[in-house]
């Protein structure tokens, strides 16, 4: 990732943050999200705002492999999501494989090709977020 586009998203994150949880939050809570993530080691609590898509009780996020936070889900936990102003208790999984990737990508942008989804998916992680049947 270019450094001027890091430098962004350390400047937009905070922001979105604030945002998703004000009152505001519907201004982008459609499309974003807050992740609450322990990390396996420190203990310590990320809160990531990530852009994903959702089918049934599953969402589906695409971030980056060159952030770190993701690696705390690569066998499985427990995470937080704060969605449409609520709060959620989920079990998020991470995954590299390309094509599993790619296929979290059309579902995300379902006007990409196959192909555009498999090109997108390079250097790519998927989370898959279960949440409670309501």
């Amino acid at each position: 990732m270019p450094r001027w586009l890091k430098f962004l998203v350390k400047l937009q994150n905070p922001m979105m943050l604030w945002l998703l949880r004000s009152p505001l939050h519907g201004l982008v809570s459609g499309r974003y999200l807050i992740l609450s993530v322990t990390g396996r080691r420190s203990g310590k609590v990320y809160h990531v705002p990530v852009r994903y898509t959702q089918q049934g009780n599953t969402l589906y996020i695409i971030t980056s492999a060159e952030y770190i936070w993701w690696r705390n889900l690569q066998d499985g936990a427990p995470v937080e999501v704060q969605l449409s102003g609520k709060r959620y208790q989920g079990y998020a999984e991470a995954f590299r494989e390309k094509a599993l990737v790619a296929e979290a990508v059309q579902q995300a942008y379902p006007q990409l090709s196959a192909e555009r989804a498999m090109q997108f998916a390079a250097n790519k992680v998927s989370l898959r977020v279960t949440l409670p049947s309501t």
